[in-house]
């Protein structure tokens, strides 16, 4: 069969409106998919010429950068696909607005923090020179977000790819050369590289808005951005709680090495995180078209469609990531394999959670989101005071799974029994993540086992086959069940 006819019995099964936001999706997803790539092929370094204590200074300081990124941008950048749905006529000066507000309160927080930053440091568990430079990337980044925002307003996501490839390509050789120039304390020199890029773009952006879109401040719009984005700080802080809170509990009850082992296999299962958001990205616009067009028949179409494409994915990843961890990470991080598994089933909560919270966004009832995510962060705090300590690094990861499974549930019961929408039914989309259940406790047990590298391989190929099989009855059954509807 030609490949021409393929494509075009595929485009047949899904539907025509899932087609556009596949096309976004492809775009944010390559664009995020290279990012990993080019940063899995630095793994093979960093993790060779770092110490596992440099490593976790570095995921560290990542997680400050993470902090501030919330606490200076008061979410601001998520009110942008919105305000451009409702008000596009003044787009633009809406946008430099919020960006100039949150400069501004950038400089401030930064100052303080600075007069603090002994007291600060203490609190994280690091040197206050890590604490200041993670603010200023903040800082740094807040004018970036705001730009691929509104890209990501306009479905622009071709533009949107090309501009993160450009500033996330500068970024990686200059680490490596900063690294690499350092005798001691080398993760200096991945700071020091996102310290200089980020300023760089800083100014390219901060310049070209003063000179294309400069204006009067309008408080209406910058009171719009933060009733949108101020109740959403819990939420966001939340998940900040959620990745920082378990490095942090392993540093202090075992060790900073095993927080760089588990943070090493947080990333690895993050590649997954990534197709989520990446398809996120490419759904959002279309959700708001289309609950504003009350076409929630749709909206029920493309998240199926949606979330199968993205178990197929996780699955694949899940059988065959032990290969590349071999090939690019140093053995001294190997018992990270062991959580990865869990790692990657958490991961594939997110797109069910972002499924019924946009609900919540596009309602504006943010408030309501931050309470949800609250619950699920305040669960993973308890659940890490009391299991880390008794089981070590390892319980972080089930931890954080029984968490966001936690905060997807809080978010489909304020969707379905506070705001009253039934647009995605559950069982729809949660009969492909119990196909995921299956596979990551088959996939543990042939791990256990401890057998011969073939063998294991055999397995896992075994397993492919038996999933496939399943997954493909289901998808069978629900697009005959779609064709039904249809003509009924």
């Amino acid at each position: 069969m030609r490949l021409s006819n393929i494509r075009e019995r595929m485009l047949g099964i899904i539907p025509i409106h899932s087609q556009s936001f596949f096309k976004h999706a492809r775009n944010y997803l390559g664009g995020d998919v290279l990012f990993k790539v080019i940063g899995l092929l630095t793994v093979p370094i960093f993790t060779r010429i770092l110490t596992k204590t440099d490593y976790g200074t570095f995921e560290i300081f990542s997680s400050i950068v993470m902090l501030g990124t919330v606490l200076i941008g008061l979410n601001l950048h998520g009110s942008i696909v919105l305000y451009y749905n409702e008000n596009n006529s003044d787009f633009t000066s809406f946008q430099f607005g919020i960006m100039v507000f949150s400069i501004g309160l950038g400089i401030l927080e930064i100052s303080l923090a600075y007069i603090f930053k002994n007291t600060l440091s203490a609190l994280f568990g690091t040197s206050w020179y890590v604490l200041i430079c993670a603010l200023l990337v903040s800082l740094f980044q807040i004018p970036f977000s705001f730009h691929t925002s509104s890209l990501q307003a306009r479905q622009q996501s071709a533009i949107y790819v090309r501009v993160n490839t450009i500033v996330k390509l500068s970024i990686v050789p200059l680490s490596i050369l900063f690294v690499l120039l350092l005798k001691d304390n080398k993760y200096r020199g991945q700071i020091g590289a996102q310290l200089l890029i980020s300023g760089i773009v800083f100014a390219i952006i901060v310049v070209i808005y003063f000179k294309k879109y400069r204006c009067r401040l309008r408080w209406n719009q910058i009171k719009f951005a933060l009733l949108f984005g101020i109740p959403l700080i819990p939420h966001t802080l939340s998940g900040f709680i959620n990745q920082f809170f378990d490095k942090i509990m392993i540093s202090k009850s075992v060790n900073v090495e095993y927080a760089g082992i588990y943070s090493l296999a947080v990333t690895t299962s993050s590649a997954i995180r990534l197709i989520s958001m990446s398809m996120n990205k490419a759904w959002v616009p279309g959700f708001y078209k289309n609950m504003s067009n009350h076409e929630y028949s749709k909206i029920q179409v493309a998240a199926i469609a949606y979330y199968q494409v993205f178990i197929i994915i996780s699955i694949l990843f899940l059988l065959f990531f032990k290969e590349a961890f071999y090939i690019l990470v140093d053995r001294k991080f190997v018992e990270a394999i062991e959580i990865i598994p869990i790692l990657i089933l958490s991961n594939t909560y997110g797109p069910l959670y972002t499924l019924y919270a946009n609900h919540s966004f596009y309602c504006k009832k943010t408030l309501l989101i931050s309470i949800s995510t609250l619950m699920s962060a305040l669960l993973n705090v308890i659940l890490n005071l009391i299991f880390i300590p008794r089981f070590g690094y390892s319980a972080a990861a089930y931890t954080t799974l029984v968490s966001v499974a936690g905060n997807f549930l809080f978010h489909y019961f304020v969707a379905r029994f506070v705001l009253h929408y039934d647009t995605i039914k559950l069982f729809s989309v949660l009969k492909y993540n119990l196909v995921a259940v299956f596979a990551v406790v088959t996939v543990m047990i042939i791990h256990a086992l401890n057998l011969q590298y073939l063998l294991d391989l055999g397995l896992r190929v075994g397993l492919m086959v038996i999933i496939a099989i399943v997954l493909f009855v289901i998808v069978r059954s629900d697009h005959w069940r779609m064709n039904l509807t249809q003509h009924s």
